[in-house]
C-alpha cells in the first residue's frame, strides 16, 4: 500500500490499517512475524519513530505483541463474550471451540463479609462457599475467578470436581438449580500480585473486572462473582435495542 501524503489520514494510522487488512485478510497469521520496524520505514520512506508508533497502537489494541530480542509477532485473536446472555466460562469458550479446564486455588466454607451477605440475603451467622478458579482456555491462563454461593442452598458443594467440569453445569445437574437472570457490572482495571502471577501477565497489565449477582428462577440470589480477565484476551460485546 503506498502512503497517501495528500490526505489528512495520519501516516501512521495508514501504515496501521495495512497491517490490520493483512491480519484480517489472514495474509499475516496468529503467531507470524511481522516486518521490523526499520524495514517498514524504509520500505514507505518514513521515519522509524512513525513506523514504531503504527506497531504500538496495534500492541496497544492487543493485535500484536513484542517479545524482546526476537520482535513484533500477530496475536491470537480475542475472545468475544456478549455481556446479553447468561452463560459460564466453560460454555462461552466451548461455543467458541476452545478447550477448557480450571485450577481451583481454594473451595472453602467461609463466613462471608457484610457486603456479600447482604448481596445473598445472608445472616450474619449464614455461611457461603467460597470457590476460587483459574480459568483456562487452549491452554492459556484467561480469567481469576472467586465466586460466593449460599452453604445453605448448595450443601456440600465442596464435594464435587470443579476442575472438568463447570459450575453452573454442576449446580444445575446436582441441585436442580438454574440461574435465570443476573445484574453485572464491568470496569477496566490494571492488575498485580498474585493476581497477575496466577493470569501470567506483568505487573500493571489491563484487564476487565466484573462483579456478577445471578439469580434462580424465583428471584433469590444465589451466586456473586468477581473475576478478572485478562484485557489482552477478551473482548466484550454487547447487543443494545431501541426503547419502544
Amino acid at each position: 500500500m503506498a502512503i497517501d501524503t495528500s490526505t489528512p489520514i495520519p501516516i501512521y494510522y495508514q501504515i496501521k490499517q495495512e497491517i490490520l487488512e493483512w491480519i484480517n485478510s489472514g495474509e499475516l497469521k496468529p503467531g507470524d512475524r511481522i516486518e521490523s520496524e526499520e524495514k517498514l520505514a524504509k520500505r514507505h520512506e518514513i521515519s522509524r519513530m512513525t513506523a514504531r508508533h503504527a506497531v504500538t497502537q496495534l500492541v496497544n489494541d492487543g493485535y500484536l505483541y513484542r517479545v524482546h530480542g526476537k520482535g513484533t509477532f500477530v496475536c491470537k485473536p480475542r475472545v468475544e463474550k456478549s455481556v446479553a446472555t447468561l452463560t459460564g466460562f466453560a460454555d462461552d469458550m466451548k461455543k467458541k471451540g476452545y478447550t477448557t479446564h480450571s485450577d481451583v486455588i481454594s473451595m472453602t466454607k467461609v463466613t462471608p463479609d457484610e457486603d456479600i451477605q447482604e448481596i445473598l440475603d445472608l445472616n450474619s451467622d449464614d455461611k457461603a462457599y467460597c470457590l476460587i478458579r483459574v480459568r483456562y482456555a487452549n491452554k492459556v491462563a484467561m480469567s481469576y475467578q472467586e465466586s460466593y454461593l449460599p452453604a445453605d442452598m448448595f450443601p456440600e458443594l465442596d464435594g464435587y470436581d470443579f476442575i472438568n467440569h463447570g459450575l453452573y453445569e454442576t449446580i444445575g445437574e446436582k441441585y436442580k438449580i438454574e440461574p435465570m437472570h443476573a445484574k453485572q457490572r464491568m470496569e477496566a482495571r490494571t492488575t498485580k500480585g498474585e493476581i497477575a502471577k496466577y493470569l501470567q501477565v506483568d505487573d500493571g497489565s489491563p484487564i476487565f473486572f466484573v462483579e456478577r449477582i445471578t439469580y434462580e428462577e424465583n428471584d433469590k440470589p444465589m451466586e456473586v462473582a468477581y473475576s478478572w480477565h485478562r484485557g489482552d484476551k477478551y473482548v466484550f460485546e454487547m447487543k443494545l435495542y431501541r426503547e419502544s
